[in-house]
């Protein structure tokens, strides 16, 4: 792998003036920066920044039917054991954890635009091959057809966050990761309301299983065209570019002058204690991503052992609960950028672990229902939180530092299934999620660690955090008068 130079950029001390191409969104969160009433307000977002949100609709109409089905043929069609589920779910990951690394360093080298096509056609080719799988009740296809969408999803996502960085405010960057959950949610309500609907329809019918699981090659195709899309209707080179310190505000670079990044022939450095900070925020997110893995295989499972045999009821408990954590994502991120992240991640790591102890030991639908809501809503606190910062730590580099991410929460993430099947198999149901509540909490000292150690030291920083950088001007009270003199 090549050699990262980290050094600073430096920056011109005129800040660049907006092209007149077209009027910019502004977000609906005023960024807190430095500007007198005579000042125009700094944009929040580039232009094309809802194009990118639109495509994801499509992106995301197959995952939750995906992630559904596959527990579902696993467990009722084909009598998988607890172990083998556990491996299906690390298949993913595994293909996962393969292409970030290399994502992460071809998206600070090429088109992200191109990346984001081969990730958006590698998941249609893993969608087909899981249909094929149910057609054929093969175990082993579609374990290859899990590994195939987590292997393209990696050329998908890093590129694709690391362009919403570049594309948004740092006073704003949580509620535009959440704008992301928001429009991914969008689109996986109107594919799982497609699929689901005939899934209920047909299920139990003599109608071929061609039919019934048809909704898959509708969430290949729509993936494929939404790379195209992407391809072909966001331009990577218009950015949202933060200018120098005593500026405090943002510009939108111009295509034309500013192909690459803010500056090819600068680069950045980082100190000792983001170095750190970084490599300690890894240790954490691995054991978080074990953690949080452990548990999640096994809730569709569990639910259907504990709380309802019927599957319908079970996919109207589980269901919703995502759905509404990717709805209200820009409200959580909203609050994530207002709130000090030590106490984001506190409150995310406490109350997950309350909520999970409650709705694993209740039996009432309604009640497990929302509580399972209020978990995943809860859980994206956090998580928003953390990204906020891991796109900040750098502005030349971000490819890399997501790809860093997604590398090493999947290196957890293939080791917490198999952990929770052997839990599940030889200890009860309940004990992948007790060990999930335990570890959960003893976590959040880790984070307020690696927190410590990032947030003084972050390369981009939102206008609250420059003006506590910057010297505050003498007050009108303090000045004095040539005669005071």
């Amino acid at each position: 792998m090549e050699k990262m130079i980290l050094t600073p950029k430096s920056h011109n001390s005129n800040p660049p003036t907006l092209p007149s191409i077209s009027p910019v969104e502004n977000s609906s969160v005023e960024s807190p920066s430095l500007q007198t009433e005579n000042e125009p307000k700094s944009p929040s977002y580039t232009p094309d920044f809802k194009v990118m949100l639109q495509i994801v609709f499509f992106n995301g109409s197959g995952m939750f039917y995906m992630e559904f089905m596959v527990t579902y043929i696993a467990i009722t069609m084909l009598s998988a054991s607890g172990v083998e589920l556990g491996m299906f779910v690390s298949f993913q990951v595994f293909g996962y954890l393969i292409s970030t690394l290399t994502a992460g360093i071809l998206t600070d080298r090429i088109a992200k635009t191109k990346l984001i096509l081969f990730g958006s056609f590698g998941r249609g080719i893993g969608y087909i091959f899981f249909y094929i799988a149910i057609l054929t009740q093969s175990l082993s296809l579609i374990g290859v057809s899990t590994f195939t969408v987590g292997f393209a999803a990696g050329f998908f996502w890093v590129p694709f966050n690391a362009m919403i960085a570049e594309k948004s405010s740092p006073d704003v960057r949580s509620h535009a990761y959440g704008r992301r959950g928001s429009a991914l949610g969008f689109g996986v309500i109107s594919g799982s309301l497609v699929g689901f609907w005939l899934f209920f329809e047909t299920v139990n019918t003599s109608i071929s299983p061609m039919i019934i699981y048809s909704p898959l090659i509708l969430y290949a195709a729509a993936n494929v065209f939404a790379g195209f899309q992407f391809l072909l209707r966001v331009d990577e080179n218009v950015r949202l570019t933060s200018v120098p310190k005593d500026a405090n505000s943002d510009s939108i670079s111009d295509p034309d002058s500013n192909s690459k990044s803010d500056s090819d022939s600068d680069s950045e450095v980082w100190s000792r204690s983001l170095k750190i900070g970084f490599l300690y925020i890894m240790i954490v997110l691995v054991l978080a991503s074990i953690n949080s893995s452990i548990g999640r295989p096994f809730v569709q499972p569990f639910f259907l052992e504990n709380l309802s045999s019927d599957p319908n009821v079970v996919l109207m408990v589980y269901l919703p609960a995502g759905i509404i954590q990717m709805l209200i994502a820009p409200r959580i991120g909203r609050l994530a950028d207002k709130l000090p992240p030590k106490l984001s991640v506190t409150i995310a790591g406490v109350s997950g672990a309350l909520l999970t102890y409650f709705w694993i030991n209740s039996t009432q639908v309604w009640v497990v229902a929302i509580l399972w809501t209020l978990d995943n809503v809860i859980i994206s606190l956090g998580f928003l939180t953390i990204q906020n910062l891991l796109s900040r730590m750098s502005t030349q580099y971000r490819g890399r530092v997501f790809g860093s991410q997604e590398t090493i929460v999947n290196l957890g993430g293939l080791l917490g299934p198999i952990l929770g099947g052997l839990a599940w198999d030889n200890v009860s149901s309940r004990s992948p999620f007790y060990i999930s509540i335990v570890v959960e909490i003893l976590l959040i000292p880790f984070y307020w660690t690696a927190l410590r150690w990032l947030l003084p030291h972050l390369i981009e920083k939102t206008s609250a955090e420059q003006s506590a950088i910057l010297p505050s001007p003498p007050s009108q009270s303090t000045l004095k008068t040539p005669e005071e003199i």
